[in-house]
């Protein structure tokens, strides 16, 4: 790791330089990384997720089948009051909603709110998330990060079921229309944050648990450096996704049974520890499950695999920078349609 000075600024900090600097004589050099909320500030955090599920077993074609899932939500982070050492009250408002999806046989279908201006029938792909933009959730962080609760997906849910009977649109973004997916998400966000005293060779566990899994990541500093009066520093985190008892095997009042199988996760993430705040946040997970399927016709019991990769990406930005990101995406799409 390089030894570099940072300048931290209004942030828990005990040392503004990590690793060893031997010439100095001063030994091994730490700094406690918090996130930090400013009450009144507003950024912009994008979150994307694209999803690739082979298939293949009994039931599946020959060579097996293949889908893609991208889906994009943006939200306004607002931060309403601190009201404590590590604690925040926070409005999300939805800003964008980005979906494409491919099925195996080629079919495809997408919409992107930042882009796609032209809303046709309210149950379409393009009503359906048009209608999303500007609903609101509210987040309560307390423990630094560690114990959040998120209100209001239920009304995302509804307005979304309300408007696609059909569920043909609903299917495809249901795993996000849910407080705890969104609680789940955001404890991820903060994970990269110790609020401990950590050096080049920390490593750090956290638990974060869902309805069926327990989620268990171990982080560690990959690197720090000064950039433009900012301290970067670089944290690399692995770990792995698996039900709880009781969960795995799960069976269905159909009589199915499906087996989720253990998840690794690997990624990294950047954080801006002069701020307290996170920059961007990568991760890959990686599973194959199995599925066992009650006949339709009575005849033995359908197995099929399903190998899951799921990518996911959090960019966080400035107001500022977000009107000219929506600013460049459309001139981007209007030069492409014109030329």
């Amino acid at each position: 790791m390089t030894s570099r000075d940072c300048a931290f600024r209004g942030v828990t900090v005990l040392l503004a330089l990590f690793g060893l600097d031997a010439k100095a004589g001063a030994g091994v050099k730490t700094a406690t990384m918090c996130p930090r909320w400013v009450s009144g500030e507003t950024v912009y955090v994008e979150w994307r997720w694209q999803n690739v599920l082979n298939f293949s077993g009994d039931g599946v074609p020959q060579g097996g089948q293949r889908q893609r899932q991208d889906t994009t939500v943006g939200y306004l982070l607002d931060v309403d009051d601190v009201p404590g050492a590590g604690m925040a009250s926070i409005t999300l408002t939805i800003d964008r909603v980005a979906v494409a999806a491919e099925g195996s046989a080629g079919e495809s279908m997408s919409f992107d709110t930042d882009v796609d201006t032209r809303v046709g029938a309210a149950g379409g792909l393009d009503g359906v998330t048009a209608a999303m933009l500007g609903m609101k959730l509210r987040m309560e962080v307390a423990d630094n990060g560690r114990k959040i609760v998120v209100s209001g997906m239920e009304a995302v849910r509804k307005r979304v079921e309300a408007l696609d009977p059909d569920k043909e649109v609903y299917d495809q973004i249901r795993g996000f229309l849910d407080n705890e997916a969104e609680r789940l998400s955001w404890e991820y966000f903060y994970g990269p944050f110790p609020c401990t005293e950590v050096g080049e060779s920390t490593v750090w566990r956290r638990d974060i648990r869902s309805r069926r899994k327990l989620h268990r990541l171990e982080y560690s500093i990959d690197d720090v450096e000064d950039a433009d009066g900012k301290c970067v520093v670089d944290v690399e985190y692995s770990g792995t996704s698996r039900p709880l008892p009781g969960f795995d095997p799960e069976r269905w009042a159909n009589g199915d049974v499906f087996d989720y199988g253990t998840a690794t996760i690997n990624g990294n993430a950047m954080i801006d520890a002069t701020r307290g705040q996170l920059v961007a946040m990568s991760d890959t997970l990686r599973v194959v499950s199995h599925a066992t399927r009650v006949h339709p016709e009575g005849g033995p019991p359908l197995r099929t695999s399903i190998a899951k990769t799921r990518r996911r990406t959090v960019s966080v930005l400035t107001e500022a920078e977000r009107r000219e990101q929506k600013a460049g995406r459309r001139n981007a799409r209007s030069k492409k349609a014109s030329g």
